[in-house]
This record gives C-alpha cells, structure tokens and sequence, in this order.
C-alpha cells in the first residue's frame, strides 16, 4: 500500500449490501483509510425520540481528532475536506485534526505538523487557527507539572501574549492584600511561594465601558491541613485546568475581539500547601474583601474546598474594579462533579434562563457534553454553618450532599442581582482517561460570548 503525505477526505453513503467495500467500513468503523483517501460515513443518523440534546448532533470534531490520531504513524502532512457537509461542520471536523496531533509541549511552541485544506476563505482559515493554537496553549498550560508556580505563570502569559492586544497585569502578594483579595492569600498561606493575580484585558472593537468577566481557578492544590492522598496530590495538574480553558479563550479573542464588549480575564493563581501557617479547618476567614457590601465572614469546614474561595474573591474583584454585569467561572471544583456526570461531562450553572439556554446551545453545537443546570437557591440554607460563627461555610452542612451545587451556590452568593452568571465545573472532562488535557470548554465558550 501506497502511503501518501496528501490525504483526501470523502464521503461514502449507501454502499451496497454485502459489498468487499460495505464489509471494510463495518470491520473499521466509521471510517476507512485506504492508502490514499479517508472514507468517511457523512449519513449521520440521529437517535430520534430521545430527551438527550446531544443525540442529534454530528461531532465532527471528535470524528477530526480521531482519524488524526490514528493516521498519525504514516506521517500525513496534508489533509484535504472534499466531503459535502456544512462550513460549521468542516471547521469542526478541520480543528479535530489539527487537534489529534497536539503533543505536550513545556515551552509553549508547538509547531504545526500538518496542513488542513477545507477550502475555507480567509477570515474563516485565520479563526481556524488562531483556535487552534488556543486549544494547545490551553492544553499545555493544564500539563504543566506541579512544580510550576504562579510567578511561572505569570511569566509564561506575559510571552504568549506579548505581540497582541491584550494587556497583562499582574498583582503581587501585597497588592492582593491591599486590594482585599484576603480568601486568596488565605488558601496560600501555607506556601512559601508568591501568590500572584494575574489579568488580562482585551478591548472590544469599538470604544464600550461594558465588560465580561472571565474567572478561571488557577491552582495547586494538596488539600491543606485537609491533606489529600499521593494519588490525588499528583492529579492536582488538573487544578489550573479553569485558568488554562480561560487562556485558550484569551488566545483568540486577542485576534478577534468582540464587537462591543470589552473582555477581563482574572486567573487568582496561589498553592494550597501544608505548613504551619496553613489556614485552619475550623478558621474564620474573609471573603470577598474587596467590597464592603459583597465581603462574607466564612467557616472554613474544609480546607480542601478552596477553588471557591479564590472564586468568591475575584468575583467581588470583577465587580468592584470592571462593574462587570456579565461573569463567567470557569473551574476543576468539585468531585461531585466528576462523580456525578463522569469523565466526559461537565457541569454548569446559570442564573438566568436566557443565559441557561445559550449556554445549552453552544455546548451542544460544539459537541461537548454538559449538564445545564440552574443555580439552587435552595442551597444557601445548607452552607449556614450550625455553630453560628459565621455568615457562611465553605462546604454544605449535609456532608456530601449535592456538593457541585452547593460549591456552585457559594460562588453565586458573592454577586449582586443584577449580575449574569455562568459557572462552569469541569472537573470531570478537563482530561481523558489516560490523564492528558483535552480542551475541553474552549469551543464551546468561545461560541458561547461570541453569541
């Protein structure tokens, strides 16, 4: 067999019955590579009379990674999409493939090791890759090893960002505290290491005063004096996974802005360590210190809960500083969430129904599954510690109860009512079962503020 470096992609439909050709694409699934070209079944056939959203959804972006991944050892250099399927379908399918070549990189370079022609115009090939290099940079920044610090962040975004509109700014340890971010330095008492708040600002295209905030938990985390296992310790890689979904999105709205909205990326980036200036579980710490009229007295019933904390405060930041009336958080927060929904399923929560089903709407164009949700107002009851010492806990007083929606509703409780939230808990999907990034969120959220 002939093993070209220019694959063409095509379309089969309906091969006869019993057929040589029929039998190879049942034996190898959805698609078949003969050499030269990739058959692929276009005749997607939905599952009608389902409740699932998702079921009548084509993903495209999946099918993409897939054949590249697999195709990945005849070292293809070019793929070309002669398959007859809508644009929004080919950019979904050509960002699978770009995707299913993405190897870890430390340094943030990853070069392309392959071209795809989708017969895109020129506007439509730029976003294609400006996305694309989101997604690695994204995905690189969640592998980085735990020895990594926030001060290494705070590098690291500052060169991935040099040449662009955006502007970084980057607060340090007494900033924060003049600033009020006190439930920040709280969960990174116990570390030696500089906490840093990092932001990233990109101007919309015209001259607005309205702006959207973009929070993304930025984390290590070994659970503090609530002290996790080896295993989990080594998994929290994970826990900047919010921040990296965040940098992705920034990647390409550095290249194309909103209209009329200016964009504020807050990443809080601090280390939830142990030692003897760890905060207590059991303390009494502030939250939201930033505004008089947001600030929570909080029980700390866990040290292990701390991404919402680091939540709360750049919430209240985001109010205070941007008068932001739009949020979006995005976090690896709960294991509930992981527990609930599994390794491929998100979990987010809205607090307006047109927001809720935007939100539903994008996941489900871009093929990434989530579980849509209303924030429980109901919850607030179960975060009242029953001791009294506090206006509110940072874990439910129901143990492990509901426990995404109730780290979701302390979020929610650290905004004021004319404010729209988005809260996404990605704990599960944030990587595959063999513990690599996937991306996940960037698509989705992406398609989600550009409406």
């Amino acid at each position: 067999m002939k093993i070209s470096q220019k694959v063409s992609l095509v379309s089969y439909q309906n091969p006869e019955s019993g057929s040589e050709f029929k039998q190879l694409l049942e034996k190898f699934g959805e698609y078949f590579f003969d050499g030269e070209k990739v058959y692929i079944n276009t005749e997607f056939k939905s599952l009608k009379n389902t409740a699932d959203p998702y079921a009548e959804v084509a993903n495209w972006y999946e099918v993409g990674e897939n054949i590249s991944k697999d195709l990945c050892k005849y070292k293809i250099g070019e793929f070309v999409i002669d398959l007859e399927i809508d644009q929004s379908s080919k950019f979904d399918l050509a960002l699978g493939l770009y995707q299913g070549v993405w190897e870890y990189d430390q340094e943030m370079k990853n070069e392309w090791k392959l071209k795809v022609d989708g017969g895109f115009d020129k506007l439509t090939e730029q976003k294609l890759l400006t996305q694309t290099k989101g997604m690695y940079l994204c995905k690189n920044f969640v592998m980085l090893p735990n020895q990594f610090l926030p001060t290494d962040f705070s590098e690291i975004i500052r060169a991935e960002f040099a040449n662009s509109i955006a502007n970084i700014e980057v607060m340090n340890e007494g900033e924060m505290r003049e600033n009020g971010l006190l439930a920040c330095l709280s969960v990174n008492n116990g570390s030696k290491k500089q906490p840093q708040f990092i932001t990233i600002q990109i101007h919309a295209k015209q001259k607005v005063t309205d702006n959207i905030v973009v929070v993304g938990k930025c984390l290590y985390d070994v659970g503090g004096l609530a002290l996790k296992g080896a295993e989990g310790q080594r998994e929290m890689y994970i826990d900047k996974g919010g921040a990296a979904t965040a940098l992705g999105m920034a990647k390409y709205f550095a290249e194309f802005p909103l209209e009329d909205k200016n964009l504020i990326f807050l990443l809080p980036a601090v280390r939830n360590e142990v030692s003897d200036t760890s905060y207590l579980n059991g303390e009494v710490i502030t939250v939201g210190g930033s505004s008089q009229e947001l600030k929570k007295n909080v029980e700390i019933g866990n040290t292990d809960a701390e991404g919402r904390l680091t939540l709360a405060d750049a919430v209240v930041w985001g109010q205070v500083k941007y008068n932001a009336k739009e949020i979006v958080t995005i976090a690896t927060l709960t294991g509930a969430s992981l527990r609930s929904h599994g390794n491929a399923v998100g979990s987010i929560f809205c607090n307006r129904l047109g927001t809720k089903e935007k939100a539903e709407n994008s996941f489900v164009k871009h093929s990434e599954q989530a579980e849509v949700f209303p924030f429980r107002v109901r919850y607030s009851d179960i975060l009242v510690p029953d001791n009294g010492v506090a206006e509110m806990s940072n874990i439910s007083n129901l143990g492990q109860v509901a426990g995404h929606h109730s780290a979701a509703e302390f979020v929610r409780k650290f905004i004021t009512d004319d404010v729209d939230l988005t809260h996404v808990d990605m704990a599960g999907p944030v990587i595959d079962k063999k513990g690599v990034a996937t991306g996940y969120g960037v698509r989705s959220l992406i398609g989600l503020l550009e409406g």
